[in-house]
Parts: C-alpha cells; structure tokens; sequence
C-alpha cells in the first residue's frame, strides 16, 4: 500500500515536471523568436527602384539623325565591331547600322534579342529588317538608359542588390553553396540538427 502511494506521488511529481518543462520550453522558444526577428528586421534591405530613361523606339519613316543614333548607343555602352556577335555591339556601313540588341523586359512584355539592321536616308528610317531571317521589322526599342535607383531605406545607399532567379545562378555557384552550407540538403526533411548544433 505504501509503496503504490510512493509510485503514484512519484508520477505526479513526473507530470507536474513534464508539464512546467513544456511551458518553460514554450517560453524559451517564444524568446528566441522575438530575439531572431529583432536581430533580422535590422539587416533588411529594401529592392531599389532602378528609374530609367525613355527608350529609344525605331520605326520605319521615323526622323532620327545618324549622330543621334551613335550617341545613344554610346550612352548605352554599345560596342562598334567589325562583326556584331554579341548582344551591346554593332556594326556601321555609311548610313546603314547593324545592331545587335540586348534583351529587356519592358512595362509592357519582353524584347528579346535581335540582330537588326536599320538604314537612314535624309535623317529618316527607310528600312528596319531582321538581319537574321531577313523579314522586316515594324517596330522595336532598344533598352532604356538606367539613370539611377531609388532607395526608400537611407541605410541601404551603399547597397545595390538585384532580385533573379534560381535558374539565373551558375550551377557552379550552387554546387559551392551547397558543399560550405549543407552537404546533406537534398537528404534531410527541411532542417539539419547536426547543422544547428554545429552553428552554435
């Protein structure tokens, strides 16, 4: 009889302690939050507004100077060459130009790249043509001069961050990231105790 006594105070004694252990482990973890989100919401940083310029629009009959033309491209840092290969280049016949553009995305969809060939005669536009298939081309923009960002958090001016996709990285970057941060990422559930335990 006496030793049941013992065992029954013995579980309650255990249950009482499981019971203030769990509150207690609640609150420490309510505390560790609060400090985590503290110490985080100081490095925030904000996505700069990039402001650009109007972009310069082509289209056939359009009146643009030939000096015109080479000083945007110039301000763009487009690239003279006897070969346009590359996006940013372009080549220069008299009054005919060959410009390879750069992709952009405007308010109003994606440009993809084009090899564009553009003909001026007496300050106008007297031909557009895809120089690749050869079709003409009724319109097209070359990207806007960025002239600046906005930045709402005065803190952040030394910052110039860039949001992109995971598709956008190197696989190589990748591959490092995953070797110095988390070996067994793909292995785990979502959380790497041993990760945790070795952090502290």
């Amino acid at each position: 009889m006496q030793l049941t006594a013992i065992l029954k105070k013995t579980k309650q004694f255990f249950i009482r302690l499981s019971i203030i252990g769990f509150f207690a482990l609640l609150l420490d973890l309510i505390y560790l939050d609060s400090r985590v989100k503290n110490a985080f919401s100081h490095q925030a940083w904000d996505i700069p507004a990039k402001v650009f310029a109007r972009p310069l629009a082509f289209y056939l009959g359009q009146e643009l100077q030939l000096e015109d033309l080479l000083q945007e491209l110039r301000l763009l840092g487009y690239r003279k060459r006897l070969k346009a290969v590359k996006a940013g280049e372009f080549e220069r016949y008299q009054q005919t130009l060959i410009i390879h553009t750069r992709p952009f995305s405007f308010w109003d969809g994606k440009q993809s790249s084009l090899l564009l060939q553009l003909t001026l005669r007496n300050n106008k536009i007297v031909s557009l043509i895809d120089f690749s298939s050869k079709k003409s081309v009724n319109f097209l923009r070359l990207e806007p001069l960025q002239l600046g960002n906005l930045l709402i958090n005065p803190a952040a001016i030394e910052q110039d961050r860039q949001l992109i996709q995971l598709r956008q990285l190197p696989a190589d970057f990748l591959s490092a990231l995953l070797v110095t941060e988390d070996r067994n990422f793909y292995q785990h559930w979502g959380i790497s105790i041993k990760s945790i335990i070795r952090a502290f």
